[in-house]
């Protein structure tokens, strides 16, 4: 059964107060700001979140900033109130400093949201440069469905002010460059980033202070530059096995900045067999691919003879190779030789998996109707294979075994999954199901005593439930009535008959004859009459005809009858 609800949230200056009970701290409400740091007069964007908040149906809060830094302009609502609810909104600044947030159903029933949701977006313009201005949640009031007040945690945050620049400033990036070792006549050249930090407008020039070091460019008008440092050591003038350094300054309308080069200069060796080097882009170490053909890419030294797994293969100008190779089924050695004309030899081997088996995927069939929503479908696929439903990937457990859950409509529903290995081949599983909603009513009643209830609503019986004979009896229109039955009387014939969802009976006052869907059957005991009312055995008409669940508690002689019913 729908039943209506209204969703009020007012965000105001004034706080409501409430007292009472306060249970166990549950539930956390955090503040987010986009950026941490902005510039006077820029917009700042909090995100006010809650999560876990557990039988809540009422909360309300002060976002506490500094008036001084900070000026509240205005705000969106996040999908903490979203869904089939008419949000009524209001918002008072009457305050400054203060932005009170009240969220509630008025219903006293329906819960809000216990997942992680975005309540609100609160935007701020700053006014004044500050270091760090807190932004905090104060004076939190929560309230669960039986009126208790709950404690929630809360996460405070800051956001920075700063003053917009007002002329360029220089970085640069890296401030080191090292070489490494060198020859006396190599040439080597590296790049560093100048940056403007600072207002538009940078113009440097750049300068070094050793003639073995150079730059391009010298000068330049750019917010953004690459620069190239080139390190030439001369063949004579340097002492080899010696560190050396030297600085590259760079002068600009936004201050200096510099970049310290430095390099090892080796004595050359005569006849040294060095062996070349060879680097291997594609395919990576240990990759696993259901692809039975792959790109191999790489680059060795220009001149360079090539085999891979003992097969010649060319190279380009540059020492760049890129070849195809078939895979096998399982681990693939892949071997790479690289020989230069000194005779130096350098070899590597990468390993590749080739997988084309899609992975199992098992899935515990939940049935063509199901009356729950969300449905949760468990299952188990292949140890590291990820499960995808929908848009959201899960990953599986290391056993393989996963759970999943699926929201559903009311009809008919198609559930897929896809489960893919690390390899990336996919198993599909599809199922169509049936939502049917259902509803369940709860009489309980006592032996002898005229107080009763249905769904928790007390009532008072004309005659009460009695045991005669041994055999329970129950009052058969308040039973049959109460769980949506029809109960017809037939003077003429001094019998009952109740008509149910689903089964049909007919009973007479003093027999032992009766009947089930029109079934001729014969009953333990026979109904009677007591002060008007029929009575007739427990089990024959709660369980054979209602489908009800019989509960029976010996202490207090109640009897429990629960019975459910499909919504159409």
């Amino acid at each position: 059964m729908m039943r209506n609800k209204i969703l009020s949230v007012i965000v105001c200056s004034m706080m409501i107060i409430s007292a009472g009970y306060v249970s166990s701290s549950e539930g956390e409400l955090t503040v987010e700001p986009v950026l941490k740091k902005i510039m006077k007069n820029d917009t700042l964007r909090v995100d006010i979140r809650s999560r876990d908040l557990k039988d809540v149906y009422a909360l309300s809060f002060e976002i506490v900033y500094e008036a001084k830094v900070l000026k509240f302009n205005d705000y969106e609502w996040g999908s903490f109130i979203e869904g089939e609810v008419e949000p009524v909104a209001e918002i008072n600044n009457a305050k400054s400093g203060t932005v009170t947030v009240t969220v509630s159903h008025i219903d006293k029933k329906t819960t809000l949201p216990s997942e992680l949701k975005t309540i609100c977006m609160l935007n701020f313009v700053g006014l004044t440069p500050s270091e760090k201005s807190d932004i905090k949640i104060e004076k939190v009031i929560a309230k669960t469905k039986g009126f208790e007040s709950v404690e929630l945690t809360t996460k405070d945050s800051y956001v920075e002010v700063v003053s917009s620049p007002t002329k360029p400033k220089i970085t640069v990036s890296p401030e080191t460059l090292d070489f490494g070792s060198m020859y006396p006549g190599d040439s080597k050249t590296l790049t560093a980033k100048v940056k403007n930090i600072g207002k538009e407008g940078l113009k440097a020039t750049a300068e070094c202070n050793s003639s073995w070091l150079s730059v391009d460019p010298v000068n330049f008008t750019a917010d953004e530059k690459e620069i190239s440092l080139t390190v030439n050591p001369p063949t004579e003038g340097l002492r080899v096995n010696k560190n050396y350094k030297s600085r590259c300054e760079i002068y600009s309308n936004g201050g200096t900045a510099e970049v310290l080069c430095t390099f090892y200069l080796m004595e050359k060796a005569v006849e040294e067999v060095i062996p070349p080097d060879i680097t291997i882009d594609e395919p990576k170490e240990g990759m696993i691919t259901n692809q039975s053909t792959i790109t191999i890419k790489g680059r060795t030294n220009p001149g360079v003879s090539l085999k891979i797994n003992r097969m010649p293969r060319e190279i380009a100008v540059d020492g760049s190779f890129e070849h195809e190779l078939m895979l096998n089924e399982g681990l693939n050695k892949i071997e790479f030789y690289a020989k230069n004309d000194k005779g130096g030899v350098t070899e590597k081997t990468v390993q590749v998996t080739l997988d084309t088996v899609k992975p199992v995927l098992s899935v515990t069939d939940p049935g063509d109707v199901v009356h729950k929503n969300p449905l949760v479908v468990n299952g188990i696929t292949e140890p590291g294979a990820t499960i995808k439903y929908g848009s959201k990937p899960v990953k599986a457990v290391d056993d393989g075994k996963f759970s999943v859950s699926f929201p559903l409509k009311s009809g008919t529903n198609t559930l897929s999954l896809v489960a893919v290995d690390t390899a990336g081949n996919e198993t599909t599983w599809t199922k169509e199901v049936e939502l049917v909603l259902q509803e369940t009513i709860k009489v309980s009643m006592w032996i002898g005593q005229p107080e009763a209830y249905v769904d928790g609503v007390r009532v008072y019986l004309q005659v009460p439930p009695t045991i005669k004979n041994g055999r329970t009896f129950l009052p058969v229109r308040f039973v049959s009535e109460s769980l949506r039955s029809e109960v017809k009387w037939d003077g003429d014939t001094r019998s009952v008959t109740v008509v149910g969802p689903e089964h049909t009976c007919i009973v007479m006052i003093d027999s032992t004859t009766a009947f089930l869907d029109g079934q001729l059957l014969k009953l333990d005991a026979a109904p009677f009459i007591q002060n008007s009312t029929t009575l007739v055995p427990l089990r024959f008409i709660a369980q054979d005809t209602l489908n009800g669940e019989i509960g029976w508690d010996g202490d207090e002689k109640r009897i429990d009858i629960t019975v459910t019913y499909d919504i159409n």
